[in-house]
Formats: C-alpha cells, sequence, structure tokens
C-alpha cells in the first residue's frame, strides 16, 4: 500500500518535504467529498463500543471538546499503538471524513521518516473508503 490519497492543500503541503521523503509514494488526489455535520458525528459517537481504555480516555476528553478541530487535536495526541483493529475501525467511522481531515493536516506536519508518511497512508485510505461509503 503505497497510495496516498490526498486532498489539493494536502499535495501542496505533502510536496514541501524533501524528495527522498517522497520518493515511492503515489500521491492521487482525494476528489471525493462528504457533508457530515458535528450532530451525525456526535450520534455516531455514542453509539460506539469501545474496549481499549485509551479511546475510551480519548472519547471522555472528546465528549467535553466536541468541535471537530479539538477532537482531531485530542486524537493525534492519543497513542494508537496496540489498539485493536476493531476499535479503530469503529473510532474512525464514528469520526467521520472531517475529523480524519484535519487529523491528516496535522500529521502532515509531523513528518520526518518513512514511517511517519505510512500512518498518513493508513489514516488516508481510510478517509478515502469512507467518503466512498458516505456517496451511498
Amino acid at each position: 500500500m503505497t497510495t496516498l490519497y490526498l486532498y489539493t492543500e494536502e499535495i501542496e503541503k505533502f510536496s514541501t518535504y524533501p524528495k527522498d521523503l517522497q520518493e515511492g509514494w503515489i500521491v492521487e488526489e482525494e476528489k471525493m467529498t462528504a457533508t457530515d455535520s458535528a450532530e451525525e458525528r456526535s450520534m455516531r459517537m455514542q453509539l460506539m463500543h469501545l474496549r481499549d481504555p485509551k479511546l475510551k480516555e480519548f472519547l471522555d476528553s472528546a465528549e467535553h471538546n466536541p468541535a471537530a478541530k479539538d477532537v482531531a487535536t485530542i486524537l493525534h495526541s492519543t497513542d494508537l499503538q496496540g489498539v485493536d483493529d476493531a476499535d479503530l475501525a469503529e473510532l474512525f467511522f464514528a469520526l467521520g471524513p472531517k475529523v480524519i481531515t484535519l487529523l491528516i493536516g496535522f500529521m502532515l506536519k509531523d513528518i520526518k521518516t518513512d514511517d511517519d508518511i505510512e500512518g498518513i497512508v493508513s489514516i488516508a485510505l481510510i478517509r478515502h473508503k469512507l467518503l466512498e461509503a458516505f456517496q451511498s
């Protein structure tokens, strides 16, 4: 998996990094969008049943700071290493593409290694699949 599905402004940010970091990655412009209100996100988050304590801690913080940018900021500072894939899938579905886009923006500011880019590839793919689902 080496394709980065990025919006135009994300591509512009990615292209500012050194060529050696950009090598080996296929960048495709993300063309899909979706409308997703705070109310819809809130409803999806209320329906989640997460088991991982780190995510429960995240949820507690997110409930007190429900704005999309705040939720993305809190998620960006949450260590997701070792979190069960099922919990992550449920979390990203509940957060929706708007929060994920903000998260990608934060992640693009921190690129130092190929591992950082791989994390963005994964999150961008999740957003891409969510956008496909939201289109139906």
